[in-house]
């Protein structure tokens, strides 16, 4: 069953509450954070350079298919039965030569599920491990399996967490749109993990859907792709060329992906 969000964020605050920076910065920037955290876009991130199947099922089908959960049975005793992975507002996966950008709302509608990191990085040390040191040692099997169970929340609750999680992380919620690949929030993520090589998924957060996602019409709301070269746009249909853009600079697609999301936000949120 998913952690529910009144849950989830009295963990949050009580974490905020033992920093007095951090508590000030939560208060002087909720609001702002807030009006941020609820127009985060969803981003899927596929086609590893020279693996381009993915890329061509998804355009063929016009959907996102659900699959077995990358972590198998840690992530099914969680509730997370099937997965088709989003996050929340970045295009944090680090290979995929195209994003795809959702409206959320159009997606949320579905059983789904959340988690204020990438829930595939607890079964390796070397992106999600224990900020304390004895945390760290007693890291084993169980203690990942009730590290994912109380970290999952329900994914029609995201855009409800993503603006107190902004507040308490960062001194400008636009920072956790704009951070690059190895990067790290202002304040230490509050579910006391970190990532040895300073990927963000460490503290990202993820967005597990669990059917398939249709976009177009009567489905999900596609509002941007975005491609590492020139040349992956003769693959798209001609209805979808328009919402297409190619990175810039080449190759770069989460710092265009932040481009574009900050870009949509600060025009309703200065």
């Amino acid at each position: 069953m998913p952690v529910p969000l009144t849950n989830m964020l009295e963990t949050l605050v009580l974490r905020a509450l033992e920093d007095d920076k951090r508590h000030e910065n939560a208060w002087h920037s909720f609001v702002r954070a807030s009006e941020v955290g609820r127009r985060l876009p969803l981003v899927h991130r596929t086609s590893k350079s020279g693996t381009d199947t993915k890329w061509f099922d998804i355009l063929r089908t016009r959907s996102f298919v659900a699959d077995t959960p990358c972590t198998g049975a840690r992530e099914l005793a969680a509730g997370i039965p099937r997965a088709a992975y989003f996050f929340l507002g970045a295009g944090a996966y680090p290979k995929g030569l195209v994003a795809f950008v959702l409206d959320p709302s159009s997606v949320l509608n579905q059983p789904s599920s959340y988690t204020p990191f990438d829930s595939g990085s607890v079964d390796n040390p070397a992106f999600l491990c224990p900020i304390d040191a004895a945390s760290a040692a007693a890291w084993d099997v169980p203690a990942r399996d009730r590290f994912l169970t109380t970290h999952v929340g329900a994914g029609v609750e995201v855009l409800g967490f993503a603006g107190p999680y902004l507040a308490t992380h960062f001194v400008d919620p636009f920072s956790y749109v704009r951070a690059p690949q190895i990067s790290s929030p202002d304040f230490a993520p509050y579910h006391g993990m970190y990532s040895p090589n300073g990927d963000r998924r460490a503290w990202t957060i993820e967005v597990q859907v669990h059917h398939d996602v249709m976009f177009g019409a009567g489905g999900a709301t596609l509002t941007e792709i975005v491609v590492a070269r020139k040349m992956l746009l003769e693959d798209l249909p001609d209805d979808l060329i328009s919402l297409a853009r190619v990175a810039t600079p080449e190759n770069d697609v989460l710092g265009s992906v932040a481009t574009g999301i900050a870009s949509s936000i600060t025009a309703e949120v200065p």
